[in-house]
């Protein structure tokens, strides 16, 4: 290898080559943790026994939105207020008008847009002058 000051794109290129490509892979596994490997010692261990599956296992495995709620926060959103008895969803309403209904049929008020931040530009602490020295020169003597 030569020694010695690099030229720009002589060190450009050099640098480029280390980076990989898009999806390439830079791991590259040899030997005992190759995948034909692992294959092979998986295929010859005995298989560990099936254990029955746990109602937490189950209730994890097909976790919806209502499990992960209860699971997080320890509540139960499918949990009547009053009654305490478990409801149950009967439709996801998304049309815009039959929203609109139902919240005035319950008083709740139409949603609105919180007011616009306004926009003030402090001028008091702007920049008047460019510091002295180039941020790409030599260092000032102060540092």
């Amino acid at each position: 290898m030569r020694r010695g000051k690099f030229d720009a794109l002589e060190f450009l290129a050099a640098l480029s080559v280390h980076i990989p490509k898009t999806y390439e892979s830079i791991t590259r596994y040899y030997g005992r943790y190759s995948c034909r490997r692992r294959g092979e010692r998986a295929k010859l261990s005995p298989h560990p026994p099936e254990e029955p599956e746990s109602d937490y296992r189950r209730e994890f495995r097909r976790s919806s939105w209502a499990a992960c709620i209860k699971r997080i926060y320890e509540i139960d959103p499918l949990e009547c207020p009053t009654c305490k008895a478990q409801m149950r969803i009967i439709a996801f309403i998304q049309d815009q008008h039959s929203i609109k209904d139902i919240m005035k049929a319950q008083g709740i008020p139409d949603f609105q847009a919180p007011p616009p931040i306004p926009k003030f530009i402090d001028t008091s602490h702007a920049i008047d002058e460019l510091p002295e020295y180039d941020a790409f020169g030599p260092a000032p003597d102060d540092f």
